[in-house]
């Protein structure tokens, strides 16, 4: 699935959608025909690589794969695990709790089923079982398990350290606005604090068009120079409607391009190269595919 001929071009990417096995707000309906539905929505859609995303999981990545590839062996589209965490740290003035994304290297050789399973397990929930020992991510499994889980951001670095040690086989997004960063409660210097720490963490940032300058911008931290980052925009699809957003012409859903190659490796040079590398809107001002 990952044989390219043409090197690094514009494509369009969604890195955050949702399956019908999604723990949470799935909206797709439960007829026997949702998956055939769901595939065909993305094998016709313009967008050739998704992050398959779920809530303290990555089943619905693995079930997707599964159907996808006994469907369309040799389809040229590309998935990446994406899983979804309640962070337990509130930085906005409603103190809700935002949700962080950990996308996953999707070769297998880097970043195995088994070495998501193993971290799952040794991120442990603020959620307990009626003994009241933490619950691991691996361990929910009622709806109520996971509407009430949150992890804070230490174990998901701790685990990851634990898992993968020096290897970095993921990448981590946080939500641009919407209890992200640019919804920081800037009277509260601790909700600041953490805000400037969960950017400096972060490689990526979701959130529209209008939050790419924010963060390519070098001051800011309240303290210390920052780094450019990147933005991209995604679909967040919960449902057969949502899934019109893939067409990238739904109002307040911009298509994201990304120019790199459909691998993850392709994927972690917009960290690098954040202003050139990706493009929010309709089409890319140079345009090189043919």
């Amino acid at each position: 699935m990952n044989n390219f001929q043409k090197g690094s071009e514009w494509r369009r990417w969604d890195l955050h959608l949702h399956t019908p096995n999604t723990k949470l707000s799935n909206d797709y309906g439960h007829d026997a025909t949702v998956w055939d539905r769901y595939i065909e929505n993305l094998k016709s859609s313009p967008v050739e690589a998704f992050g398959i995303t779920d809530y303290f999981s990555a089943d619905g990545y693995y079930a997707l794969l599964e159907k996808y590839r006994a469907k369309y062996p040799d389809t040229t589209k590309v998935f990446f695990p994406n899983i979804e965490f309640r962070v337990a740290e509130a930085i906005s003035a409603k103190d809700t709790n935002p949700h962080i994304h950990v996308i996953f290297d999707n070769d297998e050789k880097n970043c195995s089923r088994d070495d998501i399973s193993r971290f799952l397990v040794a991120l442990k929930t603020h959620g307990e079982s009626a003994s009241g020992v933490r619950l691991s991510c691996d361990q929910l499994k009622a709806e109520t398990d996971f509407m009430s889980a949150s992890v804070s951001l230490e174990d998901i670095k701790n685990a990851l350290k634990e898992t993968f040690g020096e290897a970095k086989p993921y990448l981590l997004a946080f939500p641009a606005k919407n209890d992200g960063v640019r919804s920081t409660d800037s009277k509260s210097p601790r909700k600041v604090l953490i805000t400037d720490k969960i950017d400096r963490w972060c490689h990526l940032f979701f959130g529209p068009s209008d939050s790419r300058d924010y963060f390519l911008k070098t001051d800011r931290y309240q303290e210390g120079k920052s780094e450019p980052k990147p933005v991209i925009s995604g679909s967040d699809a919960h449902s057969f409607p949502d899934l019109e957003r893939l067409e990238g012409n739904v109002a307040g859903f911009e298509p994201t391009w990304i120019k790199a190659d459909l691998t993850f490796r392709g994927l972690k040079q917009i960290c690098f190269e954040p202003d050139a590398r990706v493009f929010i809107g309709s089409e890319p001002v140079v345009e090189t595919r043919k």
